[in-house]
Protein backbone atom coordinates (compact mmCIF):
# COMPACT_ATOMS: atom_id res chain seq x y z
CA UNK A 1 0.00 0.00 0.00
CA UNK A 2 1.29 3.03 -1.20
CA UNK A 3 1.02 6.46 1.31
CA UNK A 4 2.31 10.10 1.68
CA UNK A 5 3.23 11.65 3.83
CA UNK A 6 4.26 14.86 5.26
CA UNK A 7 7.72 15.75 4.34
CA UNK A 8 10.41 16.32 7.43
CA UNK A 9 13.70 18.10 7.26
CA UNK A 10 15.42 14.45 7.10
CA UNK A 11 13.48 14.01 3.55
CA UNK A 12 15.73 16.84 1.47
CA UNK A 13 17.90 14.74 0.01
CA UNK A 14 15.48 12.37 -1.52
CA UNK A 15 13.64 15.21 -2.57
CA UNK A 16 16.27 17.50 -4.69
CA UNK A 17 17.80 13.89 -6.17
CA UNK A 18 14.12 12.50 -7.10
CA UNK A 19 13.72 16.36 -8.84
CA UNK A 20 17.43 16.73 -10.30
CA UNK A 21 16.79 13.50 -11.90
CA UNK A 22 16.81 13.86 -15.50
CA UNK A 23 15.06 10.63 -16.09
CA UNK A 24 12.42 10.91 -13.05
CA UNK A 25 11.60 14.78 -14.88
CA UNK A 26 12.12 13.88 -18.64
CA UNK A 27 8.24 14.62 -18.87
CA UNK A 28 7.86 17.26 -16.67
CA UNK A 29 9.73 20.54 -16.87
CA UNK A 30 12.82 18.79 -16.57
CA UNK A 31 15.42 18.19 -14.40
CA UNK A 32 16.14 20.92 -11.82
CA UNK A 33 19.26 22.51 -11.12
CA UNK A 34 20.02 21.52 -6.79
CA UNK A 35 19.99 25.11 -5.61
CA UNK A 36 16.07 25.07 -7.68
CA UNK A 37 15.16 22.05 -6.66
CA UNK A 38 16.27 23.45 -2.26
CA UNK A 39 14.14 25.95 -2.85
CA UNK A 40 11.22 24.28 -3.82
CA UNK A 41 11.87 21.58 -0.88
CA UNK A 42 11.89 24.50 1.71
CA UNK A 43 8.90 25.99 -0.23
CA UNK A 44 7.13 22.74 0.29
CA UNK A 45 8.00 22.83 4.29
CA UNK A 46 6.82 26.59 4.98
CA UNK A 47 3.33 26.24 2.65
CA UNK A 48 2.20 22.83 4.85
CA UNK A 49 -1.54 23.14 5.18
CA UNK A 50 -2.33 25.38 2.08
CA UNK A 51 -1.47 22.30 0.00
CA UNK A 52 -0.97 18.72 0.37
CA UNK A 53 2.06 17.88 -0.62
CA UNK A 54 4.19 14.48 0.66
CA UNK A 55 6.79 11.74 0.79
CA UNK A 56 5.44 8.81 -1.10
CA UNK A 57 6.24 5.52 0.54
CA UNK A 58 6.37 2.30 -1.18
CA UNK A 59 4.35 -0.61 0.58
CA UNK A 60 7.56 -1.27 2.41
CA UNK A 61 7.99 2.17 4.00
CA UNK A 62 10.86 3.15 1.80
CA UNK A 63 10.53 6.72 -0.57
CA UNK A 64 9.61 6.20 -3.73
CA UNK A 65 8.46 9.44 -4.99
CA UNK A 66 6.46 13.14 -4.15
CA UNK A 67 3.40 13.57 -4.46
CA UNK A 68 0.96 16.62 -4.74
CA UNK A 69 -2.55 18.41 -3.83
CA UNK A 70 -2.43 21.82 -5.10
CA UNK A 71 -6.10 23.80 -4.39
CA UNK A 72 -7.25 25.73 -7.01
CA UNK A 73 -10.55 26.47 -5.88
CA UNK A 74 -10.35 25.50 -2.07
CA UNK A 75 -13.51 23.24 -0.88
CA UNK A 76 -14.17 22.08 -4.03
CA UNK A 77 -11.08 21.90 -6.85
CA UNK A 78 -7.53 20.57 -6.75
CA UNK A 79 -4.64 19.52 -8.93
CA UNK A 80 -2.39 16.18 -8.32
CA UNK A 81 0.50 15.37 -9.69
CA UNK A 82 3.22 12.82 -8.82
CA UNK A 83 6.92 11.52 -9.43
CA UNK A 84 8.35 8.07 -9.19
CA UNK A 85 11.71 7.18 -8.99
CA UNK A 86 12.79 5.84 -12.21
CA UNK A 87 13.46 1.98 -10.24
CA UNK A 88 9.54 2.22 -9.57
CA UNK A 89 7.87 2.48 -12.51
CA UNK A 90 5.42 0.03 -14.18
CA UNK A 91 4.84 -1.39 -11.30
CA UNK A 92 1.50 0.09 -10.36
CA UNK A 93 2.88 2.19 -7.70
CA UNK A 94 1.78 5.33 -10.00
CA UNK A 95 -1.86 4.44 -10.38
CA UNK A 96 -1.93 3.47 -6.81
CA UNK A 97 -0.53 7.01 -5.67
CA UNK A 98 -3.68 9.04 -7.93
CA UNK A 99 -5.97 6.61 -5.93
CA UNK A 100 -4.64 7.88 -2.68
CA UNK A 101 -4.50 11.37 -3.70
CA UNK A 102 -7.68 11.48 -5.40
CA UNK A 103 -9.23 9.95 -1.88
CA UNK A 104 -7.53 12.74 -0.23
CA UNK A 105 -9.03 15.54 -2.44
CA UNK A 106 -12.70 14.25 -2.14
CA UNK A 107 -12.78 12.77 1.29
CA UNK A 108 -10.07 14.67 3.13
CA UNK A 109 -10.42 18.28 1.41
CA UNK A 110 -13.65 17.86 0.08
CA UNK A 111 -13.29 18.52 -3.06
CA UNK A 112 -15.80 17.93 -5.75
CA UNK A 113 -13.62 18.07 -8.97
CA UNK A 114 -9.72 16.83 -9.17
CA UNK A 115 -7.68 17.65 -12.74
CA UNK A 116 -3.86 16.45 -13.62
CA UNK A 117 -2.36 17.28 -16.85
CA UNK A 118 0.20 15.49 -19.05
CA UNK A 119 2.45 16.45 -21.97
CA UNK A 120 1.28 14.51 -24.89
CA UNK A 121 3.19 11.29 -25.79
CA UNK A 122 3.44 10.44 -22.31
CA UNK A 123 1.47 7.30 -22.71
CA UNK A 124 2.68 6.08 -19.49
CA UNK A 125 1.10 8.71 -17.61
CA UNK A 126 -2.06 8.45 -19.26
CA UNK A 127 -2.60 4.89 -18.75
CA UNK A 128 -1.92 5.80 -15.00
CA UNK A 129 -4.67 8.59 -14.75
CA UNK A 130 -6.59 6.46 -16.21
CA UNK A 131 -6.88 3.39 -14.62
CA UNK A 132 -7.45 5.39 -11.18
CA UNK A 133 -10.70 6.80 -12.71
CA UNK A 134 -9.58 9.87 -14.55
CA UNK A 135 -10.62 10.95 -18.39
CA UNK A 136 -8.91 13.14 -20.64
CA UNK A 137 -11.30 15.79 -21.27
CA UNK A 138 -9.13 17.93 -23.35
CA UNK A 139 -6.06 18.95 -25.15
CA UNK A 140 -4.83 22.72 -24.22
CA UNK A 141 -2.52 24.90 -25.49
CA UNK A 142 -0.37 27.57 -23.58
CA UNK A 143 3.02 29.69 -23.33
CA UNK A 144 5.13 26.64 -22.64
CA UNK A 145 3.10 23.92 -24.98
CA UNK A 146 0.46 21.66 -25.52
CA UNK A 147 -0.71 19.18 -22.78
CA UNK A 148 -3.52 16.58 -22.05
CA UNK A 149 -6.20 17.88 -19.47
CA UNK A 150 -7.64 14.63 -16.79
CA UNK A 151 -10.06 15.27 -14.68
CA UNK A 152 -12.13 13.10 -11.95
CA UNK A 153 -15.84 14.45 -10.88
CA UNK A 154 -17.62 13.60 -7.92
CA UNK A 155 -20.62 12.37 -8.22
Amino acid sequence: MIRLRSYRPDDRAFFVALMASPQAMAWLEGAKPQAQAHALFDRLLAERGQMAAGLLLGPDGRAIGHGYLRHLSPGSEAELGLVLTPEMWGQGYGTEAVRRLLELALVGHGCRRVISTVEPGHGASCRMLEKAGMACRTQLQDRSGSYLLYEYRAE
